[in-house]
């Protein structure tokens, strides 16, 4: 198990300890000696999208595309979605947190 808890807002508590299957040594493996911990921050940015394109909209087949980050991509979104459905697909991506799209 893992707690983490704010103590400011430079810093955090991070409690742990044995697993909740622990069973007695040796059966699953060498004892717990200890842990590797990695924290990593938020950054607050502003990022335009400028979607483009060879045909005109009512040309287009699906009128759909697709976003990118660090590999992953959302489903196919509509030309025409709202801010809260683009918002929502954004933040479906792995390592992407809570989102605002204006």
């Amino acid at each position: 198990w893992v707690s983490l808890s704010p103590v400011s807002t430079q810093n955090i508590r991070i409690d742990f300890g044995s697993p909740l299957s622990d069973k007695p040594e040796g059966v699953n493996g060498s004892p717990i000696t200890k842990y590797h911990v990695e924290v990593a921050a938020g950054k607050n940015e502003i990022q335009e999208v400028l979607i483009s394109s060879q045909v005109t909209i009512e040309e287009a087949e699906n009128n759909e595309f697709k976003l990118s980050f660090l590999g992953e991509e959302t489903g196919c979104i509509s030309v025409d979605t709202s801010v809260e459905a683009m918002a929502k697909a954004i933040e479906n991506i792995d390592g992407v947190g809570k989102i605002s799209v204006t």
